[in-house]
């Protein structure tokens, strides 16, 4: 089992047999956690991605060029096992294990495993960072989001709601942002 404390760091028990208890020292404070059989991954809070445990399918060896994510998810067993990342801009990356894993073409905005597979959300309206809500409306649903969630983003948090630029804030960046999309989603 995986879980991350309030500040970010990460704690984990239960089976240790490959080394998926050990979480690396230097991990620093994470957003998100993920566990296969036999490896652990977790999501730093700047987007990067770290795995330990068993290395069988290079599971755990992070693509030098994925860059920042926002979501993560690990599956599989040995022989088996891979990582799947979510990045910023909506592509699903994966690795490790045999199993061949289809290109996705459309962004997406969430993903999961199970064993062999791999479930993608696909975004509703992929090029409207501006409709927080994914209505593909930008609207005051969104304004009163935005609003709600203003000053800076959670230590533990990757691209918080309202931090529509990425830069670890709601500010008035954000909301010119959205007044500036105000209405219904061009694409």
């Amino acid at each position: 089992s995986l879980a991350i404390r309030n500040n970010g760091t990460v704690r984990c028990w239960g089976l240790n047999q490959y080394g998926q208890c050990n979480v690396p020292g230097d991990l620093g404070p994470c957003s998100k956690v993920a566990a296969s059989v036999i490896h652990s991954v977790a999501l730093q809070i700047d987007g990067a991605v770290r795995g330990w445990g068993n290395n069988y399918d290079f599971q755990c060896n992070t693509p030098p060029d994925l860059g920042p994510c926002i979501d993560i998810a690990a599956n599989g067993t040995l022989g088996t096992s891979s990582t799947v990342a979510l990045t910023r801009d909506g592509a699903v990356r994966w690795w490790g294990g045999p199993v061949p894993f289809p290109q996705v073409s459309a962004p997406c905005v969430a993903i999961a495993t199970s064993w062999q597979q791999v479930l993608t959300l696909e975004a509703l309206c992929p090029k409207c960072p501006a409709s927080l809500d994914g209505n593909c409306l930008v609207d005051g649903s969104d304004l009163g989001m935005l609003l709600d969630k203003w000053g800076s983003c959670p230590i533990a948090t990757t691209g918080c709601v309202g931090d529509i630029n990425d830069d670890g804030a709601v500010n008035g960046a954000d909301l010119g942002y959205l007044l500036n999309a105000w209405g219904p989603c061009t694409n």
